[in-house]
């Protein structure tokens, strides 16, 4: 049996569910934890980070859209991307 390594920190979360609330532990490896780090420490990489993730948004209801017949642009799909899923 494999030894399980050890976590280094533990988030809560709540997870929602249309009748409960859950209290839930997430378990976070180090690498997590330095990630959290990093983003919580430095605005730029935030800023950074955000619009990389925007952007893969972006593309993916373009991608989608497409699959059902609607052609965008890519800043109509950064409109609906933010509109679907915030800013």
């Amino acid at each position: 049996m494999a030894k399980k390594r050890p976590a280094t920190k533990t988030a809560k979360t709540t997870k929602q569910t249309p009748s409960k609330t859950q209290d839930e532990q997430i378990v976070l490896g180090p690498a997590q934890d330095k990630a959290l780090k990093l983003v919580d420490k430095s605005a730029k990489v935030r800023a950074e980070l955000e619009k990389a993730v925007m952007l893969a948004a972006a593309k993916a209801v373009r991608k989608c859209m497409k699959e059902h017949n609607i052609e965008l642009t890519g800043p109509e799909a950064a409109v609906l991307t933010s509109i679907w899923f915030g800013e």
